[in-house]
């Protein structure tokens, strides 16, 4: 598990396993979405509703889906080959 702080909140990820990962990832998604569902599927603390995540502040949203990004970044450079809309 992983601790990253934005502002005054502290959030505590944890690393997906590959398939819940792949399962973030969905052909007719768009980014926003995608950042959305990894939130929610990463952040263990504090707990967090889709609304929450969907009417988050945009910095800490960025931010906290970039981490996200960042942590899995070895598994997803794996199945970029595989999966085109990882590139976009």
């Amino acid at each position: 598990m992983k601790e990253i702080k934005i502002g005054d909140t502290v959030f505590k990820i944890k690393k997906l396993s590959g398939y819940k990962l792949l399962k973030q990832f969905g052909a007719n998604k768009d980014i926003a979405d995608t950042y959305r569902d990894l939130i929610l599927a990463c952040v263990e603390e504090p707990k967090l509703s889709k609304k929450e995540v969907e009417e988050m502040d945009s910095r800490v949203f960025l931010k906290l889906g970039a981490e996200i990004i960042k942590l899995h970044a070895p598994d997803l450079k794996e199945i970029e080959d595989f999966l085109p809309e990882l590139k976009q």
